[in-house]
């Protein structure tokens, strides 16, 4: 923006160019077969002791960490992630799932709630759609009974804020009014996420037990990661051989 001859203002926006579609064969990316398995997580902003008040070169590192585990995707949880996370999905070439801000709340008595919910959908739309990490959205909000009609107005907030291919809108398909996404995340009973990785029932068992075993730690931040480097050490494993986790 200027006035007269003066910059007074200005917005510089990142963005990418790529095509990807899904077939009975499998994901098509720049025209070409992708030709693997998407693995990934769900990733939650936060770490040991700062909560989320994590510094850029700590989403930078976290996103490195899961690249070189093997990991392709990740899902936001539950909540759009610091533009720097997504920057460094950009650079490194990682998939998001962008999901809308909420999580196991609906407030039936004011409107003014449903109202804002779909405001969140359009600024998280309008913030992310040029990116090319950007994989789909999650409209819906995470773990919440909300009324029927909702996941059919949130997929529409998306699909009026941007075009194809940039407007696939996934859930659980458990979900409420699940029907009316484009992908529905497969049934699986081992964790309320059930997205991305798809674990074997010893994967999972460890898992469990590891999580167990660390629930006696004060900080909750410290007993999901040490989980987490437990799961990442089994992949990276049945992936690459028996290597340490860097």
């Amino acid at each position: 923006m200027k006035k007269g001859c003066r910059l007074t203002d200005s917005v510089r926006v990142r963005f990418g160019i790529r095509d990807f579609k899904a077939t009975m064969d499998g994901l098509v990316l720049n025209g070409k077969p992708y030709g693997k398995k998407l693995y990934g997580t769900n990733r939650h902003q936060d770490y040991a002791f700062i909560g989320n008040a994590l510094p850029n070169s700590l989403h930078w590192r976290d996103v490195k960490k899961f690249k070189d585990c093997g990991m392709t995707i990740f899902r936001n949880a539950h909540y759009p992630q610091d533009p720097a996370f997504m920057d460094a999905c950009d650079e490194l070439g990682m998939f998001v799932i962008v999901t809308t801000p909420g999580w196991q709340f609906w407030n039936r008595k004011n409107p003014d709630f449903e109202r804002r919910v779909y405001d969140d959908i359009e600024k998280m739309v309008r913030r992310d759609r040029s990116r090319p990490s950007l994989f789909m959205w999650e409209p819906i909000l995470n773990e919440t009974h909300f009324p029927g009609d909702f996941t059919t107005n949130a997929v529409n907030v998306v699909k009026r804020e941007t075009l194809p291919p940039n407007n696939l809108c996934a859930c659980d398909s458990q979900s409420q009014g699940s029907g009316v996404v484009d992908v529905q995340y497969g049934l699986r009973d081992w964790h309320p996420s059930r997205t991305a990785v798809i674990l074997s029932p010893s994967t999972q068992r460890l898992w469990m037990r590891r999580v167990r075993r660390s629930a006696t730690i004060r900080s909750r931040y410290i007993s999901r990661w040490t989980a987490m480097r437990t799961l990442l050490e089994r992949i990276r494993r049945s992936r690459v051989g028996a290597r340490p986790l860097c």
